[in-house]
């Protein structure tokens, strides 16, 4: 690997040296020895480089070993990173590193997602336009509409967030999730009884056709996950304090939130 910045020997002289399989880092360093010229282009040297083999790494982590305006002409050409990773310096080994595994997130704000807005978005409009919510038939052993997810409020998982925003001393990677995994049946109930103001149960509202259940497509059997659960331990070993709403709360919550619109 060679490191891309002030050099004695320019970049050129330099990529004529690497094999296949060599590394330049830093691949978005301004001048002196960019791999781009004055005018933006890619030197021929990068190109044949990377023809012959050679990776070029994004490698960001320090002031100056990215400089946006070398990398938007890198970029417009049409040089992408083959790897991206960051130096190991004293700020990045103290510094928080944390990533979040969101299961079912509903809420607010999130039409613009199309037909990958949850569960309880598509309830609440196809009731509004067909007096019904249709759910899937039984499946991998669990009865109609009883396939069960862990449905998370963005209220919720936001808190997560802000929480470990507010504590920098705490890395790792946490399911957001409730920890409680509940049914399309008792989401489409709250979607419902919301909507109506009322209390009816399941199969009442199963009675008076509010429920519909169809065949379960041909086309997802056995890729079809009929039960998921977040496991909160690592995030309630690292102190996080918060509680989730259950469907029957945080959906009718949402509800509320759609029938102001």
């Amino acid at each position: 690997m060679i490191h891309m910045g002030q050099t004695v020997s320019p970049l050129p002289k330099l990529l004529a040296l690497l094999k296949p399989g060599d590394i330049v880092t830093h691949m978005f360093a301004p001048p002196p020895n960019s791999i781009i010229d004055d005018s933006g282009h890619i030197l021929p040297e990068v190109i044949a480089a990377r023809r012959r083999g050679v990776w070029f790494d994004l490698g960001n982590g320090r002031a100056g070993h990215l400089r946006w305006d070398t990398a938007e002409s890198v970029l417009k050409a049409g040089f992408l990173p083959d790897t991206f990773s960051t130096d190991w310096t004293p700020e990045g080994r103290t510094a928080q590193v944390a990533g979040l595994r969101y299961f079912n997130v509903y809420g607010p704000n999130e039409a613009h997602k199309g037909r990958m807005a949850s569960v309880a978005f598509h309830a609440f409009n196809q009731f509004r336009a067909e007096g019904r919510v249709k759910l899937f038939e039984g499946s991998d052993g669990y009865g109609d509409g009883e396939q069960q997810r862990d449905f998370v409020h963005v209220d919720d998982a936001v808190g997560v967030n802000l929480w470990l925003l507010e504590n920098r001393d705490i890395s790792g990677i946490f399911n957001c999730g409730t920890g409680r995994a509940q049914t399309f049946n008792e989401v489409a109930v709250a979607v419902i009884n919301t909507i109506q103001g009322t209390e009816f149960s399941i199969q009442e509202l199963i009675d008076k056709g509010f429920i519909e259940y169809i065949p379960f497509p041909a086309q997802l059997v056995g890729k079809y996950q009929s039960y998921t659960q977040a496991d909160l331990g690592r995030l309630r070993e690292a102190g996080y304090p918060g509680e989730f709403q259950r469907v029957e709360d945080g959906v009718a919550a949402y509800v509320r939130e759609l029938l102001k619109a």
